[in-house]
């Protein structure tokens, strides 16, 4: 079976992209083969980038590797948080990959540690799209006044990070592309994320957090032993000690982007900032900062 599955990035991410569908391929079934495409915009990704990503397909046998220039689009959309617009291109998908029927994109600051065939072969045939839960459980007041304020239920909010797109369905919308255009440009605080909620609202099929699991997950007192896919929110695991990051480095490490002075470099600094945030955190707790944080959100 050939799964399609999409990513974007542009050159800082490369090899974290890298790693990503590393792991993605290296849990892969054996009678299962991905087709992978990465959506970019050639003035953000490199040739070189383009050519390291490819070496993929030299060390797999399961996949075929295809690149779709997105050329300017989103480019002087809203970015905030580290979300950069290459996140925007998914919303691109349906017009891009109109011929397939259906699609995963995945974000690629993820770990795929399982086959996720079982993801694919779900049923969402009267879904347009689908995702995990964001806030299953509880919302922050702030988060819940915001999206309520967009008309959406924080209960049925889900993360982006990890899709279905079933594009035979959303393009039987001929208004699906001027729907998205309508919306550029807008301060959305989840800025695409957001943007997908809106516009699949109420054809939403919700996934096993397993697909989409983080550390807001475990927030939600989600507990899940050997979850899909790992997904690091906010934080990285590369810049600081990550719930899950270990596994991360695990594949960094097994994988051909390894190079030994980064990593030592990230340990260096990483012992120096563990310490920092060890000594703050009990100034935190003496003071009483923890209950305040807490109830200013």
């Amino acid at each position: 079976m050939n799964i399609p599955i999409v990513f974007s990035f542009n050159n800082n991410y490369c090899v974290k992209a890298g790693v990503a569908i590393t792991s993605l391929l290296s849990n892969a079934n054996s009678n299962i083969s991905y087709d992978i495409y990465i959506l970019y915009s050639s003035s953000r990704l490199s040739n070189d980038n383009k050519v390291l990503i490819n070496r993929l397909s030299e060390e797999f046998n399961n996949c075929e590797i295809s690149f779709i220039d997105v050329k300017g689009a989103f480019g002087n959309e809203y970015e905030v948080r580290n979300v950069t617009i290459d996140s925007y291109y998914r919303l691109l998908i349906p017009e891009l990959l109109h011929q397939i029927p259906k699609v995963i994109y995945c974000d690629v600051d993820t770990i795929i540690d399982r086959d996720i065939t079982d993801i694919f072969t779900l049923d969402i045939s009267k879904y347009l799209i689908a995702g995990v839960k964001e806030f299953p459980s509880s919302c922050k007041k702030s988060i819940a006044r915001y999206l309520t304020n967009i008309s959406i239920n924080p209960r049925e909010y889900i993360n982006a990070g990890v899709l279905i797109f079933n594009n035979a369905m959303i393009n039987r919308n001929p208004n699906y592309n001027s729907i998205v255009m309508n919306m550029r440009g807008q301060k959305f605080r989840f800025q695409d994320q957001d943007i997908i909620n809106i516009i699949f609202k109420g054809r939403i099929c919700f996934l096993p957090s397993s697909f989409n699991y983080s550390s807001g997950s475990i927030e939600q007192c989600i507990k899940i032993k050997d979850p899909h896919i790992i997904h690091f929110i906010l934080k990285k695991p590369w810049d600081q000690p990550k719930v899950f990051g270990d596994l991360w480095w695990q594949y960094y490490k097994n994988s051909i982007f390894y190079d030994e002075d980064y990593y030592q470099t990230y340990l260096v600094q990483n012992s120096i900032d563990i310490d920092r945030h060890i000594r703050i955190g009990r100034i935190l707790k003496k003071f009483g900062l923890y209950r305040i944080l807490d109830w200013l959100n």
